[in-house]
């Protein structure tokens, strides 16, 4: 029996392409002094300098200045800012839930920013590449004490937790004993930053926040393109 589920990204190359306004694109340097641009690839890793907890601030200094066709590996890491490991139990997961009062569950790295995005043009980022890491979790936070996060808190009042060994070399893990399951890698949360002039600039990454262009869905994955249109982005700060 086969199902499929969400493996957690551990690091992700993608590309970020702008286009402008009346539909051209935006070619590195060269828009701006007339000489080609070469593209380059950086790295950026999910050091506690380069990653926040469960918040978009459009205010934050960009970990990370590409051009338009740049090339970047992404190291990302899971909840609380990588604390919940294999092993920890639904009051540790609680307990780190907890202490981040008034944020979001996801750690957030970057943000990035794209030279050549202007207000009112469309950022259009390509995920090349994603490699989980070999450890993956779900679980459920009490419905008790979070009777309004997630769609299933009246089914696990006490919570639920599990972990997974995933095979990267068949993309499989054993769901549980005679249910192995296929990976479908894909960002939990994915947005553009907002102009920073903009009210309630600082929010929790949470459905339902509007002052991101932002994508949260497992479509979204290795070879997937992600056009994100905004008129009021501050020219491009984005993460992942």
């Amino acid at each position: 029996m086969k199902k499929s589920i969400a493996a957690p990204v551990a690091l992700a190359l993608i590309t970020a392409m702008v286009f402008q306004a009346d539909g051209s694109r935006a070619s590195g340097a060269e828009a701006s002094s007339g000489s080609p641009h070469t593209s380059r690839h950086y790295a950026l890793p999910a050091t506690p300098e380069n990653v926040q907890w469960g918040w978009y601030d459009p205010t934050e200094k960009p970990r990370l200045v590409m051009h338009s066709g740049d090339t970047v590996s992404i190291e990302t890491i899971s909840h609380s800012l990588g604390q919940i490991k294999p092993g920890a139990d639904m009051e540790e997961i609680v307990k780190l839930r907890k202490e981040n009062d008034g944020g979001g569950p996801h750690s957030l790295t970057g943000p990035i920013y794209v030279e050549e995005a202007e207000p009112g043009d469309t950022l259009e980022v390509r995920i090349l590449k994603i490699v989980p890491k070999q450890d993956a979790f779900n679980f459920n936070l009490p419905g008790k004490d979070f009777p309004t996060v997630g769609l299933l808190a009246a089914e696990f009042p006490q919570g639920f937790v599990r972990y997974y060994k995933l095979d990267l070399a068949k993309m499989q893990t054993e769901f549980k004993p005679g249910v192995v399951i296929d990976l479908q890698p894909f960002p939990g949360t994915f947005a553009v930053g907002v102009d920073p002039n903009e009210p309630d600039a600082k929010a929790g990454s949470g459905p339902g926040i509007p002052t991101a262009a932002r994508e949260t869905a497992r479509s979204i994955s290795r070879r997937s393109s992600v056009p994100i249109a905004r008129s009021r982005f501050s020219r491009s700060c984005g993460r992942t």
